[in-house]
């Protein structure tokens, strides 16, 4: 039987895959749904090879997310996959970017960890933003130099989003959509990417794996969710779906690639099928949202209000 190969989108004549191998779980125990830790070694070697194999060539990771940016380079060494991939780092947040040369030591750095070029940089704060002249040069270096190849900003708000998207020399930008947090579900953010030519990669789709989570398991770790998700799971019930066809039904409306991270090869697996599938219209999703907005707050939808 034919392996599903992910569908690209076309961005600048690249081919970009709906499915972008989210790595911080390779590096980190993250996750407030995720109760078995970092996988194995061997583990990530062969959800690295499964991906690629399912055209899953793009892999996000960053110099904070513990060794995941090793581990990555590891398991492109021993399946000597470093061209057929496209590796999209983020600067430590902790450096100071104001240090141009502190920044591109980072990126040769990222480079040598992952045994291949970087296909983008990004800021991990969108703070960074008012920065950028300090950081441009920094970015015409490494371009120059053949270390990376677009540069971008992993951002939060929707003001952020429009001043990285009306910066001509930031490339890309990556962003928080899923069901419980739609403010970029809007008309204005996506015409004037399309306008400025601005690549959307969007991130967070399952909360952290709370939108994931049962309505009494989501009770015992963030109380004040627990209303929410029981209308959540309503709405699943109603509509004869799981909570993860939901969620992902729900992000998947944006049509930009996401950024999905998984735990181990069975969900890698899992996750390809649900782009398989006939998803939600619109409408359904401006349902679901009517249906939910009582319940939403940033003390929820924010995992950096979490406790």
């Amino acid at each position: 039987m034919s392996k599903r190969l992910i569908r690209s989108i076309q961005w600048r004549g690249i081919e970009i895959p709906q499915f972008v191998l989210g790595t911080v779980q390779l590096g980190l125990d993250y996750g407030i749904s995720n109760t078995s830790g970092k996988p194995k070694n061997k583990e990530i070697f062969q959800i690295v090879e499964d991906a690629i194999d399912h055209g899953i060539c793009f892999f996000d990771t960053a110099q904070a997310y513990g060794d995941s940016e090793t581990l990555l380079g590891e398991a492109f060494k021993k399946k000597s996959l470093q061209k057929q991939v496209n590796v999209i780092s983020k600067w430590d947040p902790q450096l100071d970017p104001n240090n141009g040369e502190e920044l591109y030591h980072s990126i040769k750095k990222s480079v040598n960890r992952l045994g291949a070029p970087l296909w983008g940089i990004m800021a991990h704060d969108e703070t960074w933003l008012d920065l950028w002249k300090h950081i441009q040069p920094v970015i015409d270096r490494a371009k120059e130099e053949k270390l990376i190849q677009f540069a971008g900003v992993s951002l939060y708000s929707i003001e952020a989003a429009k001043t990285a998207i009306n910066n001509p020399k930031i490339d890309f930008i990556q962003m928080p959509f899923n069901a419980w947090d739609q403010r970029f579900l809007t008309k204005e953010i996506q015409q004037l990417a399309i306008q400025k030519n601005t690549l959307c990669f969007i991130r967070s789709i399952f909360l952290q794996g709370l939108l994931l989570m049962s309505p009494d398991d989501v009770k015992k770790k963030m109380n004040n969710a627990f209303q929410l998700s029981n209308e959540w799971n309503k709405v699943s019930y109603e509509l004869n779906k799981s909570r993860k066809e939901l969620a992902f039904d729900i992000a998947h409306t944006i049509q930009c690639p996401l950024v999905i991270g998984v735990d181990n090869k069975n969900q890698l697996r899992q996750n390809i099928k649900l782009f398989d599938r006939k998803t939600l219209s619109l409408k359904d999703c401006e349902n679901i949202r009517k249906k939910i907005a009582p319940f939403l707050y940033p003390q929820i939808t924010n995992p950096s209000e979490w406790n």
